[in-house]
């Protein structure tokens, strides 16, 4: 993709990155495709400085090959950015495909690749899903609804399963009369 740098955020501290074996392969991979040059790793970045990577990119793209919880996708949306992410674990429950990003099998790099190729090419396109992607975080993720959301399944959890009235022994333990 001619034009674009790829930003590898997270792993081990910076002055680390060198032992790692997933940043030694992906800096070789780069270097053997011609890119190095548009590959940069920042290490560890804390959460508090997250929202300004997340705000500097044109799109976020979380990609692992099995169920991650879906938060770099959403942490991404709350930023107002469009996700590419594999449909795995929570990413489709938070990305809408087609509205606020676009979900991709995993191990599909081609598939990827094309998928974030056409985003990167319509820039009204990638701004029209980062406003959706916001508007999802905000409505479906806000920590009010969360926990609107959490009191009503234990309610339902209750007043499914009734508990008995508990009565206190001579010992001091309760018994289910």
């Amino acid at each position: 993709m001619p034009g674009c740098e790829l930003l590898v955020a997270g792993g081990p501290a910076k002055a680390r990155l060198r032992q790692d074996r997933d940043y030694r392969q992906i800096a070789k991979l780069a270097g053997q495709l011609g890119v190095a040059g548009r590959v940069r790793f920042s290490g560890r970045v804390s959460h508090q400085d997250m929202p300004a990577i997340y705000r500097s990119a044109d799109l976020v793209v979380s990609v692992p090959w099995h169920g991650p919880s879906g938060l770099v996708p959403l942490e991404a949306m709350a930023c107002g950015k469009p996700v590419v992410a594999s449909a795995v674990g929570g990413h489709p429950d938070a990305v809408a495909d087609g509205t606020t990003g676009v979900l991709v099998p995993p191990r599909q790099p081609e598939m990827l690749a094309q998928r974030i190729r056409d985003l990167l090419a319509s820039p009204m396109l990638c701004q029209g899903l980062g406003i959706a992607a916001a508007d999802r975080a905000v409505a479906r993720y806000s920590w009010d609804r969360i926990g609107q959301e959490t009191l009503t399944a234990y309610s339902r959890v209750l007043q499914a399963h009734p508990r008995r009235p508990m009565a206190a022994t001579a010992r001091g333990r309760r018994t289910a009369r």
